[in-house]
């Protein structure tokens, strides 16, 4: 399985994702942008297992500029999602399942959750609300684990339990 951080509020050092180079042999790659709460980090390193040449890299940005995701994991029935996300408009460019999450979240939002049937964990930044959203399968395997400063909560009510990261970080 990849290997994935996401951080706001602070810039982790470069290294901070060579810590788990072993999970990802097959790429690495960075995104970072600044936000109300401070710099957004996002790192990733790649294990190919769907899309196996580099426009399955990660992490990867929506067709149109607006979410860019790091996840882990395998999306079992992404090739039904995508036949369901084609037909409504979605283009793809990739044979990921990367890619069809990006969609999905552009189609459906957090609604996406139970339509994924597989073992994963991400995150989706969305630069035009510059919201964070945190998510996993609801069994936990490919697991996600976070930390909620106080502020976040009293404005968000966070729960990592839950997969749910506080609006607008």
């Amino acid at each position: 399985m990849c290997g994935l951080w996401a951080s706001v509020g602070f810039e982790p050092p470069d290294s901070v994702i060579d810590r788990v180079a072993h999970r990802g042999p097959d790429g690495a790659g960075r995104f970072d942008a600044q936000t109300p709460s401070g710099p957004l980090a996002l790192r990733f390193r790649r294990l190919a297992i769907y899309d196996l040449s580099s426009a399955g890299n990660q992490p990867m940005t929506s067709a149109d500029g607006r979410f860019v995701i790091v996840f882990n994991g395998a999306i079992y029935n992404f090739r039904t999602l995508r036949d369901e996300l084609a037909a409504l408009g979605h283009r793809f460019s990739t044979a990921s399942d990367t890619e069809v999450l990006l969609a999905a979240f552009a189609q459906w939002g957090e609604a996406m959750l139970p339509r994924l049937n597989g073992i994963f964990a991400g995150v989706i930044f969305d630069r035009k609300s510059q919201r964070l959203f945190a998510f996993r399968d609801r069994f936990g395997p490919a697991y996600l684990a976070g930390a909620w400063p106080d502020r976040f909560r009293q404005r968000g009510q966070a729960d990592p339990r839950a997969g749910i990261c506080p609006p607008a970080l």
